[in-house]
């Protein structure tokens, strides 16, 4: 649903004016959620996060499909202005450093590899010097009050210290999972209501001027806090028989390939913006031509990517079939003071992460 709102905000939808503010926090928060949930993954498995082996994984599922949707939009409208934009999304600056062009979407991907980074180290720095990771509520705190700070005195959205709350609420709900599980129930119970109420001030965010900066951060944080109420309720339906119906198992697919989908809707939604085949006609064009085209080159560029990765660096290096001492060399790791972890994270990761 969140790619759906992202198209729709593109292609200049008056109802999405107001829901596709809601898209790319919704990716956000779930990509702090997911990632979180291999990274406990890790230490349920090895007792550490193995750096090299995250990194190198991420890097196999962004940078193909990231990197080819680049070359193509630099063949395909050259010029300065493009080049510019080229340097500014390949080296993950676009947040930092806007470059107006087909690349400008872009500025996400900035932001969520900046996050790559920085998430394992924080998990590291937690665990070597508390010992367990239960600061991470305390550390969401933080990190909550100071972009809200950050956003006082700026009318700018994008850079990744002003956008990193959205990310570890994700975080915090798989710390809440994994962790609280009985807390994070009762939050499922209560998150309908406050999350409404929370996306309330974001009906006016487009007519606030830059001067009314505490109402835009009020604003920028109630979004967070209603993308994360969303993702408690989605994750609390377990029942297969309601997911499994028709427009949900269609939305599915369509998130399946939600990243490519979200790279190649640029151009489209740019091009038929500016046809003049009638309203109807280009929306629906619009909504067509950018997820067949994100489809088409996830099966081209990501799917095998993702292979390759699969195959030189497969996500468990153990055998079903160890043997009864490394098991228990496994429970003896330096880790042991962190809880274990519940298996429905393998469960609920996208199966391309």
């Amino acid at each position: 649903m969140a790619i759906v709102e992202v198209i729709g905000l593109h292609l200049n939808l008056p109802v999405f004016n107001r829901l596709g503010q809601l898209g790319v926090d919704v990716f956000f928060v779930l990509s702090g959620f997911l990632i979180a949930g291999l990274l406990f993954r890790d230490l349920q498995k090895f007792g550490t996060i193995r750096l090299k082996s995250f990194w190198v994984r991420r890097a196999f599922k962004i940078l193909p499909p990231l990197y080819a949707f680049i070359l193509a939009m630099l063949l395909v409208a050259g010029g300065a202005r493009t080049w510019d934009g080229v340097l500014r999304s390949a080296s993950f600056s676009m947040d930092y450093f806007p470059a107006y062009s087909l690349l400008l979407h872009t500025w996400s991907l900035s932001v969520e590899e900046k996050f790559y980074l920085f998430l394992p180290l924080l998990f590291l720095l937690l665990i070597r010097w508390k010992k367990s990771l239960h600061a991470l509520p305390w550390v969401f705190l933080s990190i909550l009050i100071a972009t809200f700070l950050f956003r006082l005195e700026t009318v700018q959205s994008a850079p990744f210290h002003l956008r990193v709350d959205n990310l570890f609420t994700g975080v915090f709900l798989r710390y809440m999972v994994e962790f609280r599980p009985i807390w994070f129930q009762r939050l499922a119970k209560l998150s309908l209501i406050p999350g409404l109420l929370f996306w309330m001030p974001s009906l006016w965010m487009e007519s606030l001027a830059p001067g009314h900066s505490i109402l835009r951060s009020v604003a920028f944080t109630g979004i967070d806090v209603c993308c994360g109420c969303l993702l408690v309720l989605c994750y609390q339906y377990d029942n297969q028989s309601f997911w499994s119906r028709v427009p949900f198992r269609v939305l599915a697919k369509v998130g399946f390939y939600s990243y490519s989908i979200y790279l190649w809707q640029e151009p489209f939604t740019t091009y038929f913006n500016r046809s003049r085949v009638g309203l109807p006609m280009s929306v629906s064009l619009g909504f067509a031509s950018s997820i067949l085209a994100g489809i088409g080159m996830a099966k081209l560029i990501e799917i095998p990517s993702l292979r390759l990765r699969d195959r030189w660096f497969p996500e468990s290096v153990r055998k079903e079939s160890q043997s009864a001492a490394d098991v228990q060399t496994s429970r003896q790791a330096p880790t042991q003071a962190i809880p274990a972890f519940e298996q429905d994270a393998v469960q609920f990761s996208d199966p391309q992460m």
